[in-house]
């Protein structure tokens, strides 16, 4: 990996987020086996997990359930806040929540667990909420940053609006959307990443040539940090690209703006797109 490693390109962890791992790793640990997606325990209600700060109430929520063996997909919908996505264990989803409302006397957001057509959905909701998604989180009336360990081999569909969206290590399909959200996951995975201003950053896990990636992006930066071997790559903006392969042609996208292309340019299996945002491709070495 390059010295400007993926690391320094991420932005700084909330203190939020370290507490959200602790506690969610120790949940994890537990090993609680429940009976099913229709059988989710009460949220947590100890009053030691709960603190107020000025007018807002902090919570914390950790939930674990079994999923059928025929669940193919996890649906996560968090229009409030972060998406942090784990490698959990077959046939069970645990999330651990972190939830701060702007008024304590708000209603508590809920985060509700079903099944439909072979995949399990998780969503936020609070009741009465805005008919806005796209308000800054700050004058809505809560946010939730949640973590959800998914089990290996199902395809997840992760979508935000102001909040990120991140996926360490995690090797399953990903299919991430946000509005102004950063993107930012690494994983041997096919991925689809789609922002309307928020970054995008991949970066390949172990060597397969043959992954498919597709970044799409309208005012965002991409950085892409892609195996040696990568058999396609092609990256095109009206902003600038940058790109460490030796071999990559620079021309002319359709629209008149930059394009790069590496292997075979009709059917590549990395796609990079953004209208006006730059574009950085790394080359990892073996």
């Amino acid at each position: 990996m390059p010295a400007h490693s993926f690391a320094i390109l991420m932005a700084t962890t909330r203190v939020t987020t370290l507490a959200m791992n602790t506690a969610f790793m120790f949940a994890m640990a537990a090993g609680v086996v429940l009976s099913g997606c229709a059988s989710i325990p009460e949220p947590v209600s100890d009053p030691a997990l709960v603190s107020v700060m000025a007018d807002a109430r902090i919570e914390r929520e950790d939930r674990q359930s079994e999923v059928a063996a025929d669940i193919r997909c996890i649906v996560v919908a968090n229009q409030f806040g972060d998406i942090h996505l784990r490698a959990g264990i077959a046939e069970r989803i645990a999330y651990h929540a972190v939830i701060q409302r702007i008024d304590i006397d708000l209603p508590r957001p809920e985060i509700e667990t079903l099944t439909q057509n072979n995949c399990a959905l998780l969503q936020v909701r609070i009741e009465g909420q805005h008919s806005d998604s796209q308000q800054p989180w700050n004058v809505r009336r809560a946010r939730v940053d949640i973590a959800i360990a998914v089990p290996p081999g199902v395809v997840v569909d992760a979508h935000s609006d102001v909040g990120s969206i991140d996926a360490k290590k995690l090797d399953n399909t990903i299919h991430a959307r946000t509005l102004d959200g950063d993107i930012q996951l690494s994983g041997s995975g096919d991925v689809f990443a789609q922002s309307v201003s928020g970054a995008i950053a991949l970066t390949a896990r172990g060597e397969r040539p043959d992954r498919r990636w597709q970044a799409t992006t309208v005012t965002g930066v991409i950085h892409a940090f892609v195996e040696a071997q990568v058999a396609s790559l092609t990256a095109s903006t009206c902003g600038v690209i940058r790109n460490q392969f030796v071999s990559a042609v620079i021309g002319a996208s359709a629209n008149g703006c930059h394009a790069s292309y590496l292997g075979q340019s009709d059917a590549p299996n990395v796609v990079l797109r953004s209208e006006h945002g730059d574009i950085e491709v790394f080359r990892l070495e073996p």
